[in-house]
């Protein structure tokens, strides 16, 4: 008997949902952070970046750093930055929702029971999406008509008008330091003084303001001054005839090499390239007025007619000359 009552008392069996196939097709949504109406979707894809843009991020091919979405909600301000957006992987279903209403007849209550019908179908799978969950920068109202020369907006503005007479109430006076202020300062009368004395006025005349608050550009002075060692150097190329400029440092050391002909070469040069000719000037005079004394012409001719201290001095002062020691 107890048995029989341990049966009767056991909850029937949930049923279970039927079963039903997933459709193949495969959809890519956009969370879209505004109001979209079946007419106002070219305008909400323009401002993704067009379609091919879109085409382009859900491509399986793009690569990561290319699956950025800007959303312009200000298309036309160059100072309005676009929101960033991230295409994530998702896997959710996309159910199409028909809403059948009932009409109530004339004059009846809206609460009388007429409710709609609402049928579900699950249309695809959702296996990408477009978030936006990133703050978008502050944007400031800035003076667009000034920047792109509207000449209707400029004539239409008219300075408005005010009284040049009119000053503002007296600023208010500070309590002197002096006091104590652990007592009451009504106990001392500094509140009477302070409310007979009259502050100093401003004027609301609108006068210009000087140059360092001024908004307009006014190129600074930096007292620059270019490195005293460079020079600038001047080259016209020969085919277009382009001038260029380079500014080169006229102190490096400039290096002279010995002057190479070939055998066949039937101009054979008589005397020294017109560089060295140049940095005669600037060699030891010293120096060059021995080399000459001597005429040498080989080191071999330098070894037999000179003494060696003499042979040591010439190479230590050639040596400084060019750089070497």
């Amino acid at each position: 008997m107890d048995l029989d009552l341990d049966t009767a008392n056991e909850p029937s069996p949930i049923p279970r949902a039927p079963e039903r196939p997933l459709p193949p097709v495969v959809f890519y949504s956009v969370e879209y952070p505004g109001y979209v109406k079946p007419t106002s979707v070219p305008l909400a894809v323009s401002n993704l970046g067009g379609q091919d843009k879109l085409d382009q991020v859900f491509r399986r091919t793009t690569q990561r750093a290319d699956t950025l979405v800007e959303l312009s909600l200000r298309p036309g301000n160059p100072f309005a930055h676009p929101i960033p957006g991230d295409v994530v992987n998702a896997n959710n279903l996309l159910l199409k929702v028909v809403k059948r209403k009932r009409k109530a007849p004339p004059g009846a209550s809206p609460f009388d029971g007429a409710a709609g019908e609402y049928t579900a179908e699950l249309v695809g799978i959702l296996s990408k999406t477009v978030r936006f969950r990133n703050v978008n920068d502050p944007v400031s109202k800035l003076r667009l008509a000034m920047n792109e020369m509207d000449a209707n907006f400029l004539g239409s503005y008219q300075i408005p008008h005010g009284r040049s007479d009119a000053t503002p109430p007296p600023a208010p006076q500070t309590v002197d330091n002096d006091i104590d202020m652990n007592l009451d300062p009504q106990l001392l009368g500094v509140l009477e003084s302070v409310k007979d004395k009259a502050g100093p006025s401003r004027s609301l005349l609108r006068l210009f303001p000087p140059p360092l608050f001024s908004r307009q550009t006014i190129p600074q002075n930096y007292n620059f001054k270019s490195n005293s060692a460079s020079m600038i150097s001047t080259t016209i190329d020969e085919e277009t005839g382009e001038e260029r400029k380079r500014i080169i440092n006229r102190m490096r050391w400039k290096g002279y090499g010995p002057a190479s002909i070939m055998f066949d070469d039937p101009r054979v040069p008589d005397k020294p390239p017109q560089t060295v000719e140049e940095g005669r000037g600037q060699i030891d005079q010293t120096l060059l007025k021995k080399l000459e004394d001597l005429k040498v012409a080989t080191p071999s001719v330098l070894l037999r007619l000179s003494r060696w201290t003499l042979i040591r001095d010439c190479m230590h002062r050639l040596g400084q000359s060019f750089g070497v020691i």
